[in-house]
């Protein structure tokens, strides 16, 4: 009965008409950036999440045409104050009429907490910046986040087959 049932389950192993996953996953590393992509065997679509940390809790993400900077969910990033660089501080909000215009959507599912702890810059903004220092509410620490590479991380993406204006996901 033993060999009987070792046998069978040896043979469901090599069975070619089990379920198959429909999503194929690949990763690449980068020196710093990491990307995901997934194939949908159905609808043949590939989506992209290019970042750096890790995969289910990234330090920082790119979405069409924007880079979001994670911080705890349930922090308001409202007030989020942004160096870029040695550059002078700026207040956050002021990117977003260009996030509006580049259709980027805030995270948070309340009207309490829109930013659902993501600050996020559009890509334009970034270009020559090696560093971008967030300090997500006025009574926390800055952090600095560090960004060389994310358009070569980009180009890869799109390279695996990732759509530059629908094909990542944050």
């Amino acid at each position: 009965m033993s060999t009987l049932l070792i046998a069978a389950s040896v043979a469901s192993l090599f069975w070619p008409f089990g379920p198959q996953p429909q999503t194929k996953a690949f990763a690449y590393r980068l020196p710093v950036w990491h990307i995901a992509t997934y194939k949908d065997r159905f609808t043949g679509d590939t989506r992209c999440r290019v970042y750096q940390g890790k995969l289910n809790h990234p330090d920082v993400t790119f979405a069409t045409k924007a880079v979001a900077f994670h911080f705890p969910v349930r922090m308001n990033t409202t007030e989020a104050d942004v160096r870029l660089d040695k550059g002078p501080v700026k207040a956050w909000r002021l990117a977003y009429p260009k996030l509006v215009k580049l259709g980027v959507q805030l995270e948070g599912d309340s009207l309490v907490n829109p930013t659902g702890g993501l600050v996020i810059m559009p890509l334009e903004d970034l270009e020559g910046v090696h560093s971008v220092t967030i300090r997500p509410t006025p009574k926390s620490t800055p952090r600095t986040f560090g960004i060389d590479g994310v358009r070569d991380a980009v180009a890869n993406a799109v390279a695996q087959g990732c759509d530059p204006e629908t094909g990542f996901v944050r």
